[in-house]
């Protein structure tokens, strides 16, 4: 008969004293990092008050957790925006593969709304956005331009706003469907009228 430990195999007491370091160092690490920012600089720790302590250990666990779902259950409470891992290598991918100047995508409401970042280039003639107002911009359904960046200058679009080129906009779009039309409004054309 194999010797057994408390009645089970004994392959099973490795699995389970290694699941339980694991779980004790992952735990214990997680309290001495927050006692280490909270204690004061005479003591060796950062000395932080204990909400920004906090938030610092917060951002430590969601980065560990790696899971989309995480993310959704804290921006649930009192933070605004919260990131996982996977958001970030979407909006990358998307940044890739839609035409135009496109700087960034950020994919919003698990993926049924985008937030872009879109430089624009050209000039009056070739572009259907330069020299133009917001007001006079035909936005495909759903699209609304949040704000113009210009230089180091970051403006709050409105109706009056002209459009320059190397403009940056940040576009919202509630409804994935009107991409290619957002799209084909900022792509560069010599035969645009």
């Amino acid at each position: 008969m194999a010797a057994t430990f408390f009645g089970h195999p004994r392959g099973l007491a490795t699995l389970f004293l290694t699941e339980m370091w694991e779980r004790f160092t992952f735990y214990g690490m997680r309290a001495v990092l927050l006692l280490f920012l909270v204690a004061a600089v005479s003591t060796g720790g950062f000395g932080l008050d204990d909400r920004t302590g906090a938030a610092i250990y917060g951002l430590c666990l969601l980065y560990t957790s790696n899971k989309p779902s995480y993310a959704e259950l804290i921006e649930s409470g009192s933070i605004d925006v919260a990131i996982s891992p996977q958001t970030v290598t979407i909006g990358s991918l998307l940044a890739h593969v839609r035409r135009g100047d496109v700087v960034r995508v950020h994919s919003l409401r698990r993926g049924a709304a985008e937030a872009l970042e879109v430089v624009v280039h050209g000039d009056a003639d070739s572009s259907k956005v330069i020299g133009r107002r917001i007001e006079d911009i035909a936005l495909p359904e759903g699209t609304t331009l949040g704000a113009v960046v210009r230089g180091e200058d970051v403006i709050i679009a409105h109706h009056d706003t002209t459009v320059q080129p190397d403009d940056h906009l940040i576009l919202f779009l509630t409804d994935r469907r009107h991409i290619e039309a957002v799209e084909k409004l900022f792509q560069g054309s010599a035969s645009f009228l």
